[in-house]
């Protein structure tokens, strides 16, 4: 077998998904190319294995715990799920709908109850107000009202290096076909690193910053000490083309 479908994979825990994937070969050599994938989930595994602590107990005394994020979990608790915001789908013609398929109320999404999967790629519940302390953890370097989280070199390297090969970019190796519209940009081990300005449209060498499902998206620009985050409950990822936009506002205003 060279693949598993999704289906396959997800309603597992976390120690059978890496027991799946062991059975299967790489798609490439690390740093070849970029495919989204279960890597980051593999590594939260490895962690439990290593400390013989969950995930979630980690995260809790390492990250969230001192980054004061205490709305930031994998399981809402019952007197909070009304506090849940709904989930909208962009239709064809521009038309938004609320509560995608699958999505129609806390019940529907198994809110409320304790995850099969503690995912390292995945899963957490959070709020604007709890990203913008861990956004804060990152423009300060690893530190946190003055306290030090991470080692000073461990946090360059996770965040100014270009994993990619050759140092090339997403626009050449995202898997499959490329996205052109990463242009100028690498990878690090946070999400994409600007690595040429005059391509890329997204800010200035060193900046970083990644988007997810549901059209969010957080920047990092460390040489002039900005950070931004875009909050949104609308999919599929990037269908509101706000991402570019907020970025150039944003350096527009501070320039």
């Amino acid at each position: 077998q060279t693949h598993f479908s999704l289906d396959e994979i997800f309603g597992n825990t976390a120690k059978e998904i890496c027991e799946k994937l062991s059975q299967i070969p790489l798609c490439f050599h690390p740093g070849d190319h970029f495919q989204y994938s279960l890597s980051t989930d593999v590594l939260g595994y490895l962690l439990e294995v290593a400390t013989g602590k969950t995930l979630s107990q980690l995260l809790q005394e390492k990250l969230l715990g001192p980054l004061e994020m205490s709305d930031t979990t994998f399981k809402i608790p019952e007197e909070d799920l009304k506090r849940v915001h709904p989930l909208y789908f962009l239709e064809p013609g521009f038309t938004i709908t609320r509560n995608m398929k699958g999505y129609e109320d806390t019940e529907a999404r198994g809110l409320g109850k304790p995850p099969v999967l503690e995912s390292g790629g995945g899963g957490l519940f959070s709020t604007g107000e709890d990203y913008l302390k861990f956004m804060q953890f990152l423009l300060n370097e690893g530190e946190y009202k003055g306290r030090r989280l991470m080692k000073k070199k461990t946090f360059k390297e996770m965040t100014e290096t270009n994993q990619l090969k050759g140092n090339k970019t997403l626009a050449e190796s995202i898997l499959p076909g490329g996205y052109p519209a990463l242009s100028g940009k690498g990878w690090n081990l946070i999400g994409s690193i600007v690595t040429d300005d005059s391509i890329s449209h997204h800010g200035a060498i060193g900046e970083y910053g990644w988007g997810g499902y549901a059209s969010t998206y957080f920047q990092v620009d460390p040489s002039n000490g900005i950070a931004f985050l875009l909050l949104t409950q609308v999919v599929p990822s990037g269908g509101l083309y706000l991402r570019p936009q907020l970025s150039y506002a944003v350096h527009n205003a501070s320039s």
